[in-house]
C-alpha cells in the first residue's frame, strides 16, 4: 500500500483470519467449558485478490498497489483449513474477506494520516 512494490509478492500462506476474529476466538475458547485448541480462519486468499480488491474499492490506493494479473489468482491447488470444530463448539463466525482487507487497508490509512497531521 505504500507503492514500494512493482509485482504482487507470492503468497506463501494462503489463509487469512481477520485479528478481531482471533481475539473473539480466544475469548469464546477461554469461556467455553471444553478447553481445547481450534483451528481458525476466514478463508483462503492469494495476494493478487487483496491487490484487485484494494485498487477496486479505494481509489487513493490505485497507483500504490500493484498490478500484478488482474483477476488471475497467483495461488494453485492448496490446502484449505477446517474450522468447523470452531464454528460449532465456540459458534464463532468470520468475517469475510472484502471486509477483512478493506477494514485493514482503511486502518492502515488512518495511521498514515494521523502520522502526517501529528508532524506538523
Amino acid at each position: 500500500m505504500n507503492a514500494s512494490l512493482t509485482e504482487v509478492p507470492p503468497t506463501a500462506l494462503p489463509a487469512f483470519v481477520d485479528v478481531r476474529d482471533v481475539a473473539r476466538a480466544h475469548l469464546l475458547a477461554f469461556e467455553t467449558d471444553q478447553p481445547q485448541r481450534f483451528l481458525i480462519s476466514g478463508g483462503d486468499f492469494d495476494k493478487q485478490k487483496v491487490c484487485d480488491l484494494l485498487r477496486d474499492q479505494i481509489p487513493e490506493l490505485k497507483s500504490r498497489v500493484p498490478v500484478g494479473n488482474p483477476g488471475k489468482p497467483s495461488v494453485g491447488q492448496h490446502y484449505e483449513v477446517d474450522c468447523s470444530r470452531a464454528r460449532s463448539v465456540l459458534g464463532i463466525e468470520f468475517r469475510p474477506f472484502n471486509e477483512t482487507f478493506l477494514d485493514m487497508a482503511h486502518a492502515f490509512l488512518d495511521m498514515e494520516k494521523a502520522d502526517k497531521e501529528s508532524s506538523l
